[in-house]
């Protein structure tokens, strides 16, 4: 449904995206249906041409398997509200949390607003495998 609202009615669209961001987080989360639905609401207002877009999104997967460009354009929409990065790119993951949003996954904060932190696998921040 938010993928179709977002062919029609972007308005609409970028009030449920809102509304969808601040329920769907409980400090464990799970960006794939999340950033899939996303992506796949800008690639649908897109096509339609539907403006303003201004799909929200707090939390930031980044790895080979998603668009990067697509999730680049989300990711300038968002930055004042980004809670976390995530990049996952071949062998490396790096995570990145903003101080407010600090949660099991982010205990420490650093003298930086995004603050780099541990990856709540037993790893280190960048790890090879």
């Amino acid at each position: 449904m938010f993928i179709y609202l977002c062919g029609v009615n972007i308005s609409a669209a970028n009030k449920l995206s809102a509304l969808m961001n601040e329920q769907g987080f409980d400090g464990n989360y799970q960006e794939n249906i999340y950033q899939k639905s996303i992506l796949s609401g800008y690639r649908e207002a897109m096509a339609n041409k539907n403006t303003p877009i201004h799909l929200h999104m707090s939390h930031f997967n980044f790895n080979n398997g998603n668009d990067a460009e697509e999730l680049s354009h989300i990711w300038a929409m968002n930055m004042l509200r980004a809670h976390c990065l995530a990049i996952d790119l071949d062998r490396n993951r790096v995570l990145i949390c903003a101080q407010d949003a600090l949660s099991t996954r982010c205990q420490k904060s650093g003298p930086v607003s995004l603050p780099a932190c541990d990856d709540p696998c037993p790893s280190t921040l960048t790890r090879k495998y």
